[in-house]
């Protein structure tokens, strides 16, 4: 079981086609509720989806209301499945920039053809609930360590900078006494 605590980020029903040997027609439409999950942890995106006939009872309105209130929930997941798809780098937004991407994608060639695809992680929702008592307590300490661990990297980086503005300060001083002694 996975599970994960933080805001929702996005939430929307869509059809889903099911895959089914015994049907007629292979399978059958399905809605889906399909969830975004900011986690309070280390702030990373997760995806949630789930039968709206068979999975949890919480709807888009609710999931709209907790998003609008910034309700922290709790998402319990039974399985988790990978999800290919195809990156079209040419692909626009509604405003016209250019689509991107996550993280780069596998490039993979089928006869003269050559293609992008990427894999979207998603995990079957089983349980969701708003956060509280010791959960936000722990999910709160969580988020703190991370932001401290993030803060530490950020201080060493700082060093560096410091150390290279420091040499370069050091330059431009030893440069100006030269100029200054040959004047």
């Amino acid at each position: 079981m996975f599970t994960a605590s933080g805001e929702v980020v996005n939430s929307y029903v869509a059809p889903q086609w099911i895959p089914d040997a015994d049907s007629p027609e292979g399978g059958h439409m399905e809605d889906y509720m399909n969830l975004t999950l900011r986690a309070i942890s280390n702030e990373r995106e997760y995806q949630f989806s789930w039968s709206t006939t068979k999975g949890p009872q919480t709807g888009e309105k609710e999931l709209k209301e907790w998003q609008k209130s910034a309700t922290k929930i709790t998402v319990y997941a039974s399985d988790v499945r990978a999800i290919p798809f195809g990156m079209d780098r040419t692909a626009k937004n509604d405003d016209g920039s250019l689509k991107t991407y996550v993280t780069p994608g596998t490039k993979l060639t089928v006869g003269k053809n050559t293609m992008e695809v990427g894999v979207m992680i998603a995990y079957t929702a089983t349980e969701i609930e708003p956060l509280a008592g010791d959960l936000q307590a722990r999910g709160d300490k969580a988020h703190g360590d991370y932001l401290a661990r993030r803060a530490e990297g950020r201080q060493r980086g700082n060093v560096k900078r410091i150390e290279k503005a420091r040499a370069k300060a050091e330059q431009k001083k030893a440069e100006s006494a030269k100029a200054k002694k040959a004047s």
